[in-house]
């Protein structure tokens, strides 16, 4: 059993609920992009569109298994859709936003996978947090681009990392409130995470008209 969390305090499929349970914000987010896209490209939804609300349901599951079952196999379907999306929406901002040709994409790509295996080796006092430093970097940096090339909510990507910056916080900090939250803080990060996913992913969705002109 793998007990990273505040809330978990023993074996058992139903030990945190609630982290269980705020995963249905993932579920959410994904239907509220797919709406949103579907809005904005009535005649060309985009293959990348769907994939990317898939895997946004893909974490939603992956990361309830995990908080019911807690075993290493069930965090590998907690951290595989979420690493997948990562890319799968940097390849669509280099292509769609920054119109990166596809052999400098795929070197940006994997240099960001890359990245992201660096960040989770180095020494992390919190439960896997270190992890998503590389996230927070990228979100940022290409923030600044966004503010200045976007077609559509060019201070969207600013906003989120700064969301993805709080929810951050309080995945660290869940076993420290243990002793003020019974059930610890990590269900925030559910909920603020799939907000981000929504925001994020809001970037890389170009309506009819912005297509036709790319």
């Amino acid at each position: 059993m793998i007990d990273h969390y505040c809330e978990r305090t023993a074996q058992g499929l139903l030990n945190e609920p609630v982290n269980a349970l705020t995963n249905l914000f993932f579920v959410v987010a994904a239907v509220c992009f797919w709406r949103h896209a579907q809005k904005l490209s009535r005649d060309s939804i985009g293959l990348g569109n769907g994939v990317l609300a898939v895997l946004m349901v893909c974490i939603a599951i992956g990361s309830t298994v995990f908080h019911t079952f807690a075993t290493p196999f069930a965090q590998s379907l907690d951290v595989l859709p979420i690493m997948m999306l990562q890319l799968v929406w940097l390849w669509l901002y280099l292509k769609r936003i920054m119109r990166v040709r596809p052999a400098v994409r795929f070197v940006l790509t994997l240099g960001y996978l890359f990245l992201s295996v660096v960040f989770s080796m180095l020494p992390d006092p919190t439960p896997g947090s270190m992890g998503y430093l590389g996230p927070l970097l990228v979100i940022t940096l290409l923030g600044i681009y966004h503010k200045d090339h976007a077609p559509r909510e060019p201070q969207l990507l600013y906003m989120m990392a700064g969301l993805f910056f709080v929810s951050l916080i309080f995945r660290s900090v869940d076993l420290a409130s243990c002793q003020f939250v019974s059930f610890g803080t990590h269900f925030v990060w559910h909920i603020l995470n799939a907000i981000v996913l929504y925001g994020v992913c809001r970037t890389v969705v170009l309506d009819n008209k912005t297509n036709a002109n790319r």
